[in-house]
């Protein structure tokens, strides 16, 4: 089997990964007693989740499974800004000497509407923009 089949049997969906130039930037809105309005930059989505980059020392206790809120996800055309989103961390990447860690969200409320226009713009991204599934 190859690595690109490997791959794709472990997602359930497709996905697009974006990079820290494109500024993809999104909030998190409720996460415990942390201040709102903390900035994070997303790295990937897909129809059940996302991941970002945060500042480590924004958020220093969060772990697997944590809950959280993320507001004004502003995703290019033609899907445009996301409102609000609630997930749970599924897993975090600690890059050691980074400032920055990766964490990967799944959705745990999602109105069908938005997961079909997640939908959407993920294979028209794939299709135009040479995005990995």
């Amino acid at each position: 089997m190859s690595k690109k089949d490997e791959k794709s049997e472990k997602r359930a969906s497709s996905r697009v990964f974006f990079s820290l130039e494109d500024g993809i930037e999104a909030i998190i809105d409720s996460y415990r007693d942390a201040p709102n309005s903390i900035p994070v930059t997303l790295m990937s989505l897909s129809p059940g989740g996302l991941s970002f980059m945060i500042n480590r020392y924004l958020l220093p206790e969060i772990k697997e499974g944590d809950a959280l809120v993320l507001r004004d996800i502003r995703i290019p055309a033609p899907l445009g800004t996301i409102d609000r989103l609630e997930g749970v961390i599924r897993y975090i990447l600690d890059f050691e000497h980074n400032i920055n860690i990766s964490l990967g969200c799944v959705f745990t409320r999602i109105p069908d509407e938005l997961a079909a226009r997640l939908e959407e713009y993920i294979h028209y991204r794939l299709k135009n923009l040479d995005g990995e599934e």
